[in-house]
């Protein structure tokens, strides 16, 4: 289903479930349950900590459906925002050692979400994720939530409480930075290749 479709479909459910539909609800639920667990699970590594946080993330979203307002971001854009504040604040809580950093983009790269048909890893993505590795915690989240969870550009700006033009900024620039080190090794790399 196009992006543009699936949120259109999520809106109307909200707006039917705002008026009492236990069918729109239904199928609200069951169109954010496997996006909101996936997105936490990638980030805990204990499934009972993301089947909770789960559980936590889509009771918070039920309480404050009423308030949702399409003009501050899709359906979607908002669960994960919620979702990523329930996280931080069982960051915040646990502070055990089975949470992975929240804006480490290493896992969701190295457990193949980056490639979601079951196709072989590029072999450039190790290079890509070592690059990346060397960027801001934001960046690597903004990356995170747009490759790894598959948030459009738009939906990472809401989640990160950013401009959608800042996003874009940020993406263009990281990406461009990415390339070109990517394409021109540096002087010291070439002296250390094989020859």
């Amino acid at each position: 289903m196009s992006g543009r479709l699936e949120r259109f479909r999520l809106a109307r459910w909200v707006r039917r479930a705002q008026r009492g539909d236990a069918r729109a609800f239904s199928s609200l639920f069951s169109a954010l349950h496997p996006v909101v667990y996936g997105y936490l699970a990638a980030r805990v590594r204990v499934k009972a900590d993301a089947e909770d946080l789960t559980a936590d993330t889509l009771h918070r979203f039920t309480r404050q459906l009423s308030r949702y307002d399409a003009a501050r971001g899709g359906v979607r854009a908002w669960v994960m925002t919620i979702a990523r504040n329930v996280l931080i604040d069982h960051v915040r809580k646990a502070r055990r050692t089975d949470v992975a950093p929240l804006s480490d983009a290493e896992h969701l790269l190295a457990d193949g979400r980056f490639s979601p048909d079951g196709r072989e890893e590029d072999p450039r993505l190790a290079e890509v994720r070592e690059a990346l590795a060397e960027y801001p915690p934001t960046t690597r989240e903004m990356f995170a939530l747009r490759y790894g969870d598959g948030l459009s550009i738009a939906e990472v700006a809401v989640v990160l409480d950013i401009s959608e033009a800042a996003a874009k900024q940020r993406f263009s620039r990281t990406i461009r930075a990415l390339k070109d080190k990517l394409d021109n090794p540096s002087k010291e790399e070439v002296a250390h290749a094989p020859s």
